[in-house]
């Protein structure tokens, strides 16, 4: 049933109960109370049945209003006839309802809250996995400063002169932990102690703010420590991995190493998995930020494919729900295949600065690897990459005197 138009949060039981929704004081999709009980007052909060992005609706032509599904179309030429009515399907009784999407579930407005307008201002920060090539270089290329590099290293062989190049270049760092070669149980008994202590040492006596990922893309089965093994959850190894990551956060506290903790999810567990998102989260404690992986495989079969919405709403949705921390990207890029590729890019930078407000920072994986064409490959892609950075800070209003660089290579 998760297939259907409405998807798992609307069509499926397990999906509707786990939302916490009682049909005593809520609209469908809601929970019924068994036979012959009485319906009791739930204490889920009204913002549960909120869409941000309007990933269970339809938006209409200038992403303002998000009608239901089963309108086909939102707004325009005779929606009062469409599936659902005016009040479903029109924008103008739509706004004058004025329900915000941060609160209700369409029909609704969106980036409204309370009946003011949201401001998609906010403070963000843009990096980039370059690939072979250098970032100065890209930078140089393509005529803009980006905020931040995304850096990997394996834990057995960790180099802080490699992130202090970096940040003297200008660049935050954000550094993904990769740990290879040893288990989540042994991680949490102190295995990687002696080179963990000694990086966050350095981290200390350097004294320049950066960002850690440890164990990213955790909730899947291709990395040594994925809770998820052939497809399946195993309750074991999500314990370990939450006590693994507690663990190294705890390291870089007590060394008091100036370090803001990532947990990296991928945008989906396999196999389509439901288990929500916050049963992995390791708590606002050991966490600074949340971030997920989004690839866009197009026409790759057996991956996921679609628009950034359709890819990140179900996270999302979840994840802004769950908890009040900044939402990030931790790699994202679409590959070319059956895909306008440029139009992709554009529609992301878009729905990322207006819609998704909740994220603040974005990183681009510009790589090609055996799976995808990542990397930005020709002139009209490059285009719609720099055109959509620019407009993504002019309308967050970061940096807006420095968009563009005087001259190539300027650091």
């Amino acid at each position: 049933m998760n297939r259907l138009p409405l998807g798992y949060f609307s069509c499926c039981g397990s999906g509707i109960r786990s939302q916490g929704r009682t049909c005593a004081d809520k609209d469908a999709p809601c929970g019924l109370p068994a036979s012959g009980m009485t319906p009791s007052p739930t204490t889920a909060p009204a913002s549960s049945a909120a869409d941000p992005a309007c990933a269970n609706g339809i938006l209409n032509k200038d992403g303002s209003v998000c009608c239901t599904k089963p309108c086909g179309q939102c707004g325009g030429t005779g929606c009062n006839t469409f599936t659902g009515g005016s009040s479903n399907c029109c924008a103008g009784p739509i706004r004058t309802a004025n329900k915000s999407c941060t609160q209700y579930a369409a029909p609704c407005v969106m980036g409204a809250t309370s009946g003011t307008p949201k401001p998609t201002t906010r403070k963000t920060m843009v990096g980039v996995q370059p690939g072979g090539t250098p970032l100065g270089t890209r930078e140089g290329q393509y005529g803009v400063k980006v905020d931040s590099l995304l850096m990997f290293q394996k834990v057995t062989d960790l180099h802080f002169d490699w992130v202090a190049t970096e940040m003297n270049r200008g660049h935050t760092v954000q550094l993904v932990l990769e740990f290879f070669g040893t288990s989540l149980k042994d991680i949490a008994a102190g295995g990687s102690d002696g080179v963990l202590s000694d990086f966050a040492n350095k981290a200390k006596t350097d004294g320049r703010q950066f960002y850690i990922r440890p164990l990213h893309e955790f909730n899947g089965d291709w990395y040594p420590w994925g809770i998820y093994v052939d497809g399946t959850l195993h309750t074991d190894l999500l314990s370990d991995f939450k006590a693994a990551y507690k663990h190294i956060v705890t390291i870089f506290r007590n060394a008091k190493a100036p370090v803001q903790f990532q947990q990296g999810y991928n945008n989906s567990n396999p196999r389509d998995d439901k288990t929500p998102f916050k049963n992995f989260y390791v708590g606002d404690d050991y966490v600074d930020m949340v971030c997920f992986s989004l690839y866009n495989f197009a026409g790759i079969p057996n991956h996921s494919s679609g628009t950034f919405t359709k890819l990140a709403g179900d996270f999302y949705n979840q994840m802004t729900l769950a908890t009040s921390k900044d939402l990030c990207i931790s790699e994202m890029s679409t590959t070319s295949y059956g895909v306008d590729k440029p139009a992709w890019i554009k529609d992301t930078w878009s729905s990322i600065a207006n819609q998704f407000t909740r994220i603040t920072t974005v990183n681009w994986f510009l790589e090609n690897k055996p799976d995808g064409n990542w990397d930005l490959n020709n002139g009209p892609e490059q285009q719609a990459w720099i055109n959509g950075l620019n407009s993504f800070r002019s309308t967050t209003a970061v940096r807006r005197a420095a968009l563009q660089l005087g001259a190539p290579g300027d650091q």
